[in-house]
């Protein structure tokens, strides 16, 4: 369960810096998106059956492998799973099972698929460059530190550094 949900992530997030390469934008698409699709199946069959796979569960390195999985799921329609998820994660993290990091980009992630301000500021626009809408922006930073996260000045100057314009 663990060996393959990090296999999962390893190989898409692989397939991501190869399809970057690759000429034409729906070539990129069609084999990123297909691979989403099957890792996603996989991930909602495991929630199904064991709930979030916590540190405690499949280990560190496989907890965040099914945070990617879940971050870069294109099944938009399916936002029951996601606020499922959410609930699952949220209620790990208030019993010291889950990482409250994990819990509030799961969070965000949830919040922009249903279109409301975001609570942490994890999620960037890339074609903007900037967060998609935050909630409360004047408490934003009190609750990153609370979760874990640097300040949003900081990690946004992080991102920008690392992505083209």
């Amino acid at each position: 369960m663990a060996a393959d949900l990090v296999r999962r992530a390893t190989d898409a997030q692989r397939l991501r810096a190869a399809v970057a390469q690759m000429p034409g934008a729906a070539h990129r698409r069609v084999a990123f998106v297909h691979a989403c699709e099957n890792n996603t199946r996989a991930l909602k069959a495991l929630v199904g059956r064991h709930g979030w796979p916590t540190p405690a569960l499949v280990g560190d390195e496989a907890s965040v492998a099914a945070l990617q999985i879940f971050l870069h799921a294109h099944d938009t329609r399916d936002l029951p799973f996601k606020v499922h998820c959410k609930n699952l994660i949220a209620a790990a993290v208030a019993k010291g099972q889950c990482s409250p990091i994990i819990g509030a980009y799961v969070e965000d992630h949830v919040a922009v698929a249903l279109g409301q301000p975001q609570p942490f500021g994890t999620r960037i626009n890339g074609a903007l460059r900037r967060p998609y809408p935050i909630r409360d922006t004047q408490q934003v930073d009190a609750r990153r530190a609370e979760a874990g996260l640097p300040p949003l000045a900081e990690a946004l100057a992080a991102v920008l550094a690392t992505t083209a314009p």
